[in-house]
């Protein structure tokens, strides 16, 4: 195996495995947004209306932000086979840390 093979396949990971938890923390961040604008418009005792297009902007963007973590999640499946593939050491699959970072939470 080529060492700039390695390099290469090194260096994507330490950009998409970022790049992937930032998306799967706006998609959440979005959706911990909505309900709070949500619960404390109904604190405020204001009426459901308020906020309303503000709050269609939100669950839009949100929306995106889940599609946008389900994309990375498709390309990190597609990494590890690509990787697998290549012969690559580098795991990408399910005992990767990240992925292992997320089974400790959980």
């Amino acid at each position: 195996m080529p060492k700039t093979r390695i390099e290469a396949a090194q260096a994507v990971a330490h950009v998409f495995f970022p790049a992937e938890k930032a998306a799967q923390d706006s998609a959440a961040q979005g959706a911990r947004c909505i309900a709070t604008i949500i619960e404390q418009r109904d604190k405020a005792q204001l009426p459901p209306q308020t906020g309303a297009e503000a709050l269609a902007l939100i669950a839009t963007a949100t929306s995106q932000a889940v599609a946008a973590a389900n994309s990375f999640a498709d390309a990190h499946r597609m990494l590890a086979a690509l990787s697998e593939d290549l012969g690559i050491p580098l795991t990408f699959g399910p005992d990767c840390e990240p992925n292992a970072a997320l089974r400790r939470v959980a």
